[in-house]
């Protein structure tokens, strides 16, 4: 009997210690820390995706936001608020996300309230999740993002794509026709199985923390993305000028493969597309990124615009329409505003540049043949 009573305030007291745990994490946003744990989790088909209706908030020196995520995982309005009109959906990694930018900053964002005053009224869905790249992106489009009906998709293709397609590939998984079917899934310590795992990724936030945790501080070899394990193959090879020609394309293959896939995806559904690519701070001035550049071992001055060339080649001969930011950027009058100094993503006003330089570029073709 007693030890039946000592088990029942044991289960009491534990049951008691995990909801005041889970009453914590939940306030950790309303707290000047950084508390991202929640927001991101991970996926049986996409690696990693944002934890539909989580709230997180980003922190640094630079910095200070409140995350929202929609009930449909993405970094935007619930869909019941989208404007009616023309959609443009965005597929992008962190600079997409809008790390370090507040809602209404953001290039999806700017796009829509610049179409809205131009009279085009255009529904912007922001699907930009870290550590995305083309492969990503594909399985996105099939299991997701083709089902909002988008008139325009528009891929902005990041430096760190080639190498994350390289190791997502690892862990890829493909159909009986053999297309890229959905990325299996990393050993997740902590990872309950079966409902009562799914019932705590839904509700819990504790459990999204744990998680998150797990994979972070005891992942493996195959891991790669938002976990941060290390990468045998440098993630920004692409913006480094010292590498040869031969070994250089070789790497740029795997992205080809699944841009090529879009493509054929979105033409056979009457989709337009477009690439567009643009460059890191080192690749702009010597002053852009000035303190996480040299984290990265980036030589002091300007790199070349390699990549841009690279990429916009290959994708003449695929007849895939590229966009590119570099030389809005280079010729800003700041550009060193542009850019967080030692994060590197897109500041506020960086935002703005590309959004404009997209509209202008739509604007002066006279054909507009990326857009609806």
């Amino acid at each position: 009997m007693k030890l039946l009573r000592r088990l029942s305030l044991l289960l009491v007291a534990t049951l008691v210690a995990l909801l005041m745990a889970e009453c914590s994490v939940r306030i950790l946003p309303l707290l000047p820390i950084s508390s991202m744990g929640a927001v991101m989790r991970p996926d049986p088909v996409l690696d990693h995706s944002l934890r539909p209706g989580s709230v997180g908030r980003m922190r640094s020196e630079e910095y200070d936001i409140v995350y929202r995520i929609n009930s449909l995982g993405l970094r935007d309005d619930e869909p019941d608020a989208w404007p009616a009109g023309d959609t443009v959906l965005i597929l992008g990694d962190s600079f997409m996300e809008g790390y370090g930018v507040e809602r209404g900053e953001l290039l999806a964002d700017r796009l829509e309230s610049i179409s809205a005053r131009g009279g085009r009224k255009w529904n912007v869905i922001n699907a930009g999740v870290k550590s995305y790249s083309p492969l990503l992106e594909y399985l996105f489009l099939i299991h997701r993002g083709l089902a909002w009906k988008p008139d325009t998709v528009l891929l902005f293709f990041d430096l760190s794509d080639p190498a994350n397609d390289i190791y997502y590939a690892r862990r890829l998984m493909r159909d009986a026709g053999g297309r890229p079917a959905s990325i299996r899934p990393r050993a997740t310590p902590l990872a309950l199985p079966g409902r009562l795992g799914a019932m705590l990724d839904r509700h819990s936030v504790l459990y999204a923390y744990s998680l998150h945790l797990g994979q972070k501080y005891f992942s493996s070899r195959d891991d790669v993305g938002y976990a941060g394990a290390a990468l045998d193959l440098e993630p920004l090879f692409p913006g480094r000028d010292s590498i040869s020609d031969s070994d250089y394309a070789a790497r740029w293959r795997e992205s080809f493969t699944h841009l090529r896939g879009i493509r054929d995806l979105l033409r056979a559904k009457g989709i337009a597309f477009a690439v567009v690519t643009y460059p890191y701070g080192h690749q702009v001035c010597d002053d852009c990124w000035r303190d996480g550049r040299l984290a990265h071992n980036f030589p002091p001055g300007v790199s070349s615009d390699r990549p841009f060339r690279h990429l916009a080649s290959w994708a003449a001969a695929e007849s895939i329409p590229v966009i590119s930011l570099l030389n809005a950027f280079r010729n800003h009058p700041h550009p060193d505003k542009l850019y967080f100094r030692w994060d590197g993503h897109w500041t506020a006003l960086g935002h703005e540049i590309a959004a404009e330089e997209i509209i202008r570029g739509q604007n002066n073709t006279g054909t507009v043949y990326y857009f609806p």
